[in-house]
């Protein structure tokens, strides 16, 4: 149950990111071009064969392999991780969450293009 909920998530992920290679380049300014080439190398990571396309077994290796990697940052040398790991993990990826968010909010500021609606509060 549980593999399947993170496949589901996953997916959806991948969806959204795989999503922005449907729209052409016409009016995007440079943040969105840097989007782009996000999106491009994330894609390359999880097309292991070069292909230009994302099998089901593809996705959910590169999916299991960061699984893998998150599980072992959390674990530590023991194996195993508490409820205090778990939290202590999660207070660190919102922290490194919420300083991505103030890089981009200044990206924004300095090219004057919008506000960075519900990020503004610190």
């Amino acid at each position: 149950m549980k593999t399947s909920t993170i496949a589901l998530i996953a997916g959806a992920s991948l969806f959204a990111a795989v999503s922005a290679f449907a729209s052409p380049d016409k009016g995007k300014d440079h943040m969105d071009m840097d989007m782009d080439k996000m999106v491009e190398s994330h894609f390359a990571e999880v097309d292991a064969d070069g292909d230009g396309s994302v099998t089901e077994a593809e996705f959910l290796a590169y999916k299991m392999a960061k699984a893998k990697e998150k599980f072992a940052k959390m674990a530590g040398d023991d194996g195993v991780f508490t409820l205090e790991e778990a939290k202590a993990a999660h207070a660190a990826k919102m922290e490194e969450h919420k300083e991505k968010m103030k890089e981009h909010k200044g990206k924004m500021k300095d090219h004057g293009e919008h506000e960075m609606k519900g990020h503004d509060k610190e």
